[in-house]
């Protein structure tokens, strides 16, 4: 972000995401250190927390060996990550479709990640998809991934939707 005088110039997706947050966005993403999403292995658990607190889950589906994948992580999902900002917005996952992946679904069941995908109808990576505590999905997903330009956008109107009708229930 620059700032030149009293008006706000924003500059690339890091800046957009930055001014978000400056105007009160917010988002809660587990993440290390380096801004990459923390894989989940435990989304029966992480549903729970969800419906306690009253947020959705946000999961993106993704594969090692998927470029885009790893390009939506650091233009857009992973400088959320590092932001670190209102906890009680939404929970953010990453679920790996590889079949050596190992998670517990939403209803406590050991399967993989290739397993779970398939079950939830995700062909394609990257996939985000926002579900409520129990693993129904919540608003229309998001496929692919080409440029930071206006997803960062879409994706919140896709959280803020998804969290009235949490709000709504």
């Amino acid at each position: 972000m620059i700032i030149s005088g009293s008006v706000f110039e924003v500059r690339g997706m890091r800046g957009l995401l930055l001014l978000v947050w400056l105007l009160g966005g917010g988002f809660v993403w587990a993440a290390d250190g380096e801004g990459r999403l923390q894989v989940s292995e435990e989304l029966d658990e992480l549903g729970r927390t969800a419906r306690a607190s009253g947020v959705p889950i946000l999961l993106m589906y993704s594969a090692s060996d998927c470029d885009y994948c790893r390009r939506l992580e650091e233009d857009v999902l992973g400088p959320m990550t590092l932001s670190g900002i209102d906890p009680q917005r939404v929970l953010l996952r990453k679920v790996m479709v590889e079949e050596s992946q190992p998670l517990r679904d939403f209803q406590g069941r050991r399967r993989s990640g290739s397993d779970f995908a398939h079950a939830n109808k995700v062909w394609v990576v990257p996939m985000v998809v926002l579900v409520d505590g129990d693993g129904r999905e919540l608003v229309p997903r998001i496929a692919g991934y080409n440029s930071p330009d206006f997803y960062g956008y879409y994706l919140d109107q896709a959280i803020e939707v998804s969290r009235q009708l949490l709000t709504r229930r």
